[in-house]
């Protein structure tokens, strides 16, 4: 089994660790809220054809660096402002990591400086409107480096923001055949004050609707399909507090990318971890309560730990 598993799996870059913030929600009737499972980091130029330049950012899924995103960056003038608006736009991300896939609509960030405030808004109000990334580049000259760091920690503030859970465990339907639905979660529009950075954001899927991220899971893709499927086929909604839920699912999702990071690190089947794995597999599949669910990640921690002693 182990051995299949991991012929499905690719080596990670160094383990980021994810954002799983929960909102504490008091009231019943108030929707869930967590914090998508991904990550941006290092951001930075690249020459692409034509001479032309292309932002690039690494991106984890829960805590594993699986794969990058493209950022198009543009200023364009505001009557009436003494700085010009950054203008991001992230295509949309599609990421897998064994079986675990997040994919996301596009994201926009219309990012308009405070008065000359903050890291980022001082950069900005040394821009021109109208530039390309190049531009952006050549007129900032060698503040290039700081405004890269300025947008991944603008970035990482978005992206941490919490956002609505709109499907749970197969609560929304239009998923792919072979896949089952995890999360669906939704933010925006909105406009997001960032005092840090000194600058305003305005948030949307770059057509006035709200940005998405889908959490889905296949079980032909790996360890974390399987597990997270057997998850959504056959929990009972009704038994739990859906916040409380959401929690707990952001957890177990957490620890899930940490169990990926060890394996992919094996480079051999390994029967006593193949056993733990049908067991762990086992459990998921007969929960119905929250106790159940806190086993399941203790039984995680325990094959954790058992990687961690195997692996070099």
């Amino acid at each position: 089994m182990l051995a299949k598993l991991l012929s499905n799996s690719r080596p990670p870059a160094d383990a980021l660790r994810a954002r799983l913030g929960v909102v504490t929600l008091e009231a019943r009737d108030v929707p869930a809220s967590i914090a998508p499972p991904i990550d941006l980091s290092n951001v930075h130029v690249v020459d692409v054809a034509g001479g032309a330049k292309q932002l690039v950012a690494n991106v984890a899924v829960a805590g594993q660096n699986v794969g990058t995103a493209l950022i198009d960056a543009t200023t364009k003038s505001v009557p009436g402002a003494t700085c010009p608006v950054l203008d991001l736009h992230l295509s949309p991300i599609h990421l897998s990591l064994l079986g675990l896939n997040v994919d996301t609509s596009n994201i926009c960030l219309d990012v308009s400086a405070v008065d000359h405030q903050g890291l980022l808004g001082g950069l900005l109000c040394d821009l021109t409107g109208g530039l390309n990334l190049g531009g952006i580049v050549n007129q900032l000259g060698g503040q290039v480096n700081t405004l890269l760091t300025d947008i991944g920690g603008l970035l990482d503030n978005v992206l941490g923001q919490p956002m609505t859970v709109t499907g749970l465990l197969g609560g929304s339907g239009g998923t792919k055949a072979g896949t089952c639905n995890i999360l669906n979660l939704s933010l925006g529009p909105v406009n997001l004050d960032v005092p840090l950075l000194g600058v305003n954001v305005d948030l949307d899927n770059c057509a006035n609707g709200p940005v998405t991220v889908d959490v889905t899971a296949t079980p032909a893709g790996g360890i974390l399909g399987q597990l997270l499927c057997s998850l959504e086929g056959g929990i009972n909604l009704s038994n739990f507090n859906v916040n409380t839920l959401v929690s707990r699912l952001g957890g177990l999702i957490n620890r899930l990318g940490d169990l990926a990071g060890r394996l992919t690190q094996l480079t051999a089947p390994n029967n006593q971890i193949d056993h733990l794995l049908d067991n762990l597999d086992r459990l998921i599949g007969n929960v119905s309560s929250l106790n159940d669910l806190n086993q399941v990640t203790n039984r995680l921690d325990h094959i954790i730990d058992r990687l961690d002693h195997i692996l070099p």
